[in-house]
């Protein structure tokens, strides 16, 4: 990859925002499904967060996800197929550090729908250049 640095800041794209290729997760080619580790109940991180079911006020959790490619890469977020509604995620895109950098940090909200037990959702983290993916099973305990 090129050089982050500021030698093209004044070039002007219309495509870049914030330093970011505007471009959507499916044109990126970032598929929200469980890697084979997931499947097989591996995941990089485990959160378990506990909230009344009753609750209208959601409850954030931010996870903390260091970087391990050699160079910058765009990353997308998004939930996989089987995450039930109410969990949602912040950014949904970005730039991930170099290795040895500065970690990405992900805001995620999930939102109680009055009923109770567990609900699980998937986080997936994916690094289309890099073909890198990192999964965060998030449990959520109503009561």
């Amino acid at each position: 990859g090129g050089d982050p640095g500021g030698a093209g800041a004044l070039d002007v794209d219309p495509t870049t925002i914030g330093g970011y290729q505007a471009a959507s997760a499916a044109d990126a080619g970032a598929d929200f499904t469980l890697d084979t580790l997931a499947k097989m109940g591996r995941f990089d991180q485990e959160i378990t967060i506990d909230m009344p079911a009753a609750s209208d006020i959601p409850r954030l959790e931010t996870i903390t996800v260091k970087p391990v490619c050699m160079g910058f890469e765009d990353f997308y977020a998004g939930w996989s197929p089987e995450t039930p509604p109410g969990f949602s995620v912040s950014p949904i895109q970005g730039r991930m550090e170099r290795r040895g950098g500065e970690p990405s940090l992900f805001d995620v909200e999930v939102k109680a729908d009055g009923q109770t037990g567990e609900k699980v959702g998937y986080l997936c983290i994916v690094l289309p250049d890099d073909d890198e993916q990192f999964t965060i099973k998030v449990t959520v305990n109503c009561f």
